[in-house]
């Protein structure tokens, strides 16, 4: 049993004052307080449980984010030609983290679950910490305007983390946005069939710190044996960490014609990551660690961005509207420094050349059958397979199998998203249809994985009816085995995750309450209706990319009513 108990409380106080014509100050309070709790219990008689005779734990953790506000905002315009608006402004945000975790087993009396963790006669040593981060923020915004034609647009903001080292800590970040209002030039003030048209571009750079707090410091972790306390270093100070920093550029055009009864958005990004924040191996005997966080390496996302907006029908009975976009985005490692490959796990890899989050591992093929010369197969864990047992491939044909012979699977970001939706009102009634979904995009189906190898202690997938045997010589299912050849991941488990998906449907119908003046409007809405896919997971609509066992997206039903007056 686990269950989660999270009572957050969330709130904001401003206050605004007006010094002269167009000078506005204002200062504002914000606030986060999230309380969670976590309680697991697992009996003797289940599989967590069995080994240990029950065990029970409580985990508390308290989350406090606190953020102030002081800007000063002027608006004026200068005569019909110009027009000016420029803000600057301090902000200070602080978090604020602390935790506490207990747990026991070996219990005599179970009916008290983890509310009675002192009748468990094997403790485990409480666990505790705080940490806290701040940032202090100085920003700068000045948009102008000139002619209602040209707009320039122009930001600055300098940001100090206190989870970068003192010499470190500070981040500069502009960014400058051009935009022209074509339409409104004296070429093209009469052509009628055009309502609007601007191009745009801008560049500029923001910047990362998510990385955990006092990572550029040294840390020990303890542990208790016999009574005594023991300090074990768990990172190693990094004096040079500093922020990591995207600077994107991109230049569009919007116009629609028709009297706004189509409009075209067109853009196309770049975007460079530097000093990306990873943490790459190290000498143990140096640094008393593994890896360490260091700024390594580059990753460039390009692509382009469509959007169509079409209205067939606009009268005083029918308004009916279409939309659709499309967006392809390439995502590529252009550099890790002294690197060629890091962060390499038994399912993904960061390689140079490679898209971020590219899944690694061995190539399924296929199952040993009965008439196949075994003598011939590459050795997998220093032996020949046997009979019914899977077989992978030797890409560097050297003899063997092993971790030499993985290869990129595919990737977890999808190229392509897409989607498209419709509204029509006609009269009284109005409805409202929204699809999407994406391509060449894959998932690692780790449930998938976990269900077609035996086990003893969970359920396992129907599919494994279908494994090897001399009568049902299968060339997909080997034959069943609680050995697993390899830790790593192999193609079979490499999915596509390109679907397509009704995400919304809405039907509504207006009534019209004379006796009071008001509009009673009843809406019935579906969500996730149904789902096109080859995946064989429950849900391809997955940000991590690895599907663990995500619940899939509800389908649900709702009922409103909506009364105006």
């Amino acid at each position: 049993m686990a269950q989660s108990i999270d009572d957050d409380i969330i709130g904001n106080a401003s206050l605004t004052y007006e010094f002269a014509d167009g000078l506005v100050g204002k200062a504002s309070l914000g606030f986060d307080l999230d309380n969670l709790t976590q309680n697991y219990f697992a009996p003797h008689y289940t599989a967590l449980g069995l080994a240990n005779g029950g065990t029970g734990s409580i985990a508390k953790r308290r989350l406090e984010t606190w953020q102030t506000e002081f800007t000063l905002n002027y608006r004026h315009n200068f005569g019909r030609s110009h027009q000016l608006d420029a803000l600057a402004g301090y902000t200070y945000q602080t978090t604020n983290r602390t935790f506490l975790t207990g747990s026991s087993s070996k219990y005599t009396d179970e009916s008290l679950k983890q509310n009675n963790l002192s009748g468990g006669s094997l403790f485990a040593a409480p666990l505790s910490g705080e940490s806290s981060s701040n940032l202090h923020s100085l920003i700068g915004r000045v948009n102008y305007t000139l002619l209602d034609k040209y707009n320039a647009t122009a930001t600055f903001r300098a940001d100090r983390s206190s989870r970068f080292s003192q010499n470190h800590n500070w981040g500069m970040f502009p960014s400058l946005g051009l935009s022209w209002n074509v339409n409104r030039e004296r070429f093209l003030a009469n052509q009628k069939w055009l309502s609007n048209l601007k191009l745009r571009a801008s560049i500029g750079t923001v910047g990362n710190q998510e990385i955990g707090d006092y990572q550029y410091s040294t840390a020990y972790t303890t542990s208790t044996t016999g009574g005594n306390v023991h300090y074990t270093k768990s990172n190693a100070a990094n004096s040079n960490l500093k922020w990591e920093t995207t600077v994107s550029g991109n230049i569009g055009i919007d116009a629609s014609f028709l009297q706004d009864r189509i409009g075209i958005t067109v853009e196309y990004y770049q975007k460079k990551t530097l000093d990306l924040l990873l943490n790459v191996p190290v000498d143990v005997a140096k640094y008393g660690v593994s890896s360490q966080l260091q700024n390594v390496g580059n990753v460039e996302n390009k692509g382009f961005e469509i959007s169509v907006d079409f209205t067939p029908v606009r009268n005083k009975h029918l308004l009916w509207n279409i939309q659709g976009n499309m967006g392809y985005n390439k995502n590529k490692v252009t550099s890790l420094g002294d690197y060629d490959e890091l962060n390499v796990n038994s399912y993904t890899i960061l390689r140079k050349g490679e898209a971020v989050g590219s899944f690694y591992g061995l190539v399924f093929d296929g199952v040993v059958q009965a008439d196949e010369d075994i003598s011939k197969l590459p050795t997998q864990n220093g032996s020949r397979p046997k009979i019914g047992q899977e077989k992978f491939r030797d890409i560097n044909g050297d003899g063997k199998v092993n971790e030499f012979d993985r290869v990129i699977l595919g990737h977890s970001h999808p190229d392509i998203n897409y989607g498209l939706s419709s509204s029509l009102k006609f009269g009284r009634l109005d409805a409202f249809i929204q699809f999407q979904g994406t391509a060449n995009g894959q998932i690692y189906n780790s449930l998938r994985r976990t269900q077609e190898s035996p086990t003893d202690c969970y359920n396992v997938s129907s599919v494994i009816l279908d494994s090897w045997t001399a009568e049902n010589p299968s060339n997909i299912y080997p034959a069943v085995t609680d050995v697993r050849p390899y830790s790593y991941i192999d193609s079979r488990f490499v999915e596509d995750a390109n679907y397509f998906k009704l995400k919304t449907l809405t039907v509504g119908y207006s009534i019209p309450v004379r006796f009071v003046k008001a509009d009673l409007h009843l809406t019935a809405t579906a969500t996730n209706l149904f789902t096109i896919t080859n995946y064989k997971g429950y849900e391809p609509e997955i940000q991590s990319g690895v599907d663990m066992g995500d619940y899939p997206a509800s389908r649900s039903f709702t009922l409103g009513v909506e009364l105006t007056f």
